[in-house]
């Protein structure tokens, strides 16, 4: 027969605990998220775009040869919208791409590693 200890409380550490209740915990502040401007136009954009691609080619991510990355097929709901110069407030349509999430998430640490070996550094301020 396997020896199963008894149990014992965490606080006190006693088999018969006497340790008064805690109190309860206060309830989480609600977050709320400010809106900003651009966010509603550049999700409407981003689901035009996305939509657009789907019906034409499918859920095939269209690859971006400047980041050595070829199409392939993808999840569906995986697409996203890339900002082709990086910011991220010029919605016009020759600086979005369609790129897969995985892609455009690793785009930010590729620019990043380019920028290092040239020199640049960002500014820590």
């Amino acid at each position: 027969m396997p020896f199963s200890p008894r149990p014992v409380c965490r606080r006190c550490r006693r088999r018969v605990c006497t340790c008064p209740p805690r109190p309860p915990r206060p309830p989480a502040p609600a977050r709320v998220r400010k809106s900003r401007p651009y966010d509603q136009r550049y999700r409407r954009i981003r689901d035009e775009l996305v939509r657009r691609h789907v019906s034409e080619y499918g859920w095939w991510c269209p690859g971006a040869p400047d980041l050595r990355h070829e199409p392939h097929r993808v999840h569906a709901g995986t697409l996203d919208v890339d900002h082709v110069n990086g910011d991220h407030s010029d919605n016009r349509p020759e600086n979005l791409r369609i790129l897969c999430r995985t892609m455009n998430r690793g785009r930010k640490r590729v620019a990043d590693q380019v920028r290092r070996r040239k020199g640049d550094r960002p500014s820590a301020s």
